[in-house]
């Protein structure tokens, strides 16, 4: 399944946070080290449900 994101939905997305945190969303590598604090992660256990596989 593939989302496709329009400019309109990443301004709209934008929004919801403040500037700075939005500019380290745009800086993750998707390197798992944020897991331990996933409340999804933690209490499902699965990856597809973390931060790194919603991204």
């Amino acid at each position: 399944m593939s989302i496709e994101f329009s400019h309109k939905t990443v301004l709209s997305t934008k929004e919801l946070f403040r500037q700075a945190d939005f500019d380290n969303i745009l800086k993750c590598v998707h390197c798992g080290l944020c897991l331990d604090n996933c409340p999804t992660y933690r209490e499902l256990g699965d990856e597809k449900d973390s931060p790194r596989g919603r991204l």
